[in-house]
C-alpha cells in the first residue's frame, strides 16, 4: 500500500508525520529516525482521556450540619479540576460531557454526643435526586468518638447535569465535619 504524508511531513518517517499504513494510521514520534511508530487510535483515546472530568477536593475547614436533614457539603479546596466543572464553594459539579461518571465522596463528623441509633450517612446527589448513599449507625450511645461515611457509584449524565455529596446526621443536635481531615473528607469524580 502506498504512503499518505500528513502534518510535519518533510519525507516519509519525519517525526511527526502520519502514514497510513496496513492496518491503520500511525503517527511517528522517534526524533531518532529509528522506525518506531505509535498508533493514531490510541493517541486520539489519550487525547479524550486527559480531556476527560477528573475532580479530586478535599474540605479542610468545618461545617455545620444540620440533625436529621440531609446538607449539600460546601467549601471544598480543589486539588484537581481538569475541566473547570466544579464549583468548590458550593459543591455542585456541573458535567460539561454526557456519559457515565464515578463519584466517590467521604465525610467525617467531629466528635460528639451521638444517641444510640444515631446515624451518619453520605449520599451522592444527581441534581436533587438521592443516586446511592452508605452511612453508618451506632449501637449505642457514645460521646468520645467520631464517625466516618463513605458512598461511591456510576453515576449517568446528560451534558449540564449537577452532581453533589450531601451529609445526613442524626445525632439529636447540628454536628461539624471534622476540620483538617482533607484525607477523610473529600469529593472524587472521573467521567469514565
Amino acid at each position: 500500500m502506498g504512503t499518505t504524508i500528513r502534518g510535519m511531513a518533510g519525507y516519509p518517517g519525519a517525526p511527526g508525520s502520519i502514514q497510513t499504513l496496513t492496518g491503520g494510521e500511525y503517527l511517528h514520534g522517534d526524533q531518532n529516525q529509528s522506525g518506531t511508530w505509535t498508533d493514531v487510535a490510541v493517541l486520539l483515546s489519550n487525547i479524550r482521556y486527559l480531556a476527560n472530568t477528573k475532580v479530586i477536593a478535599n474540605q479542610t475547614t468545618s461545617q455545620s450540619i444540620p440533625n436529621a436533614a440531609f446538607a449539600v457539603v460546601t467549601g471544598w479546596v480543589t486539588a484537581l479540576d481538569a475541566l473547570g466543572e466544579f464549583n468548590a464553594s458550593t459543591g455542585v459539579l456541573t458535567v460539561t460531557n454526557a456519559g457515565q461518571y464515578w463519584i466517590s465522596a467521604g465525610c467525617q463528623m467531629a466528635p460528639g454526643a451521638w444517641a444510640a441509633g444515631g446515624t451518619l450517612q453520605v449520599a451522592i446527589l444527581s441534581g436533587s435526586t438521592q443516586m446511592f448513599k452508605s452511612g453508618v449507625c451506632t449501637p449505642t450511645a457514645y460521646t468520645t468518638g467520631s464517625m466516618l461515611a463513605a458512598a461511591s457509584g456510576m453515576v449517568n449524565c446528560a451534558a449540564g447535569a449537577t452532581i453533589s455529596a450531601a451529609i445526613y446526621q442524626s445525632s439529636g443536635a447540628a454536628l461539624s465535619t471534622v476540620s483538617g481531615q482533607s484525607q477523610s473528607n473529600y469529593f472524587m469524580a472521573t467521567r469514565l
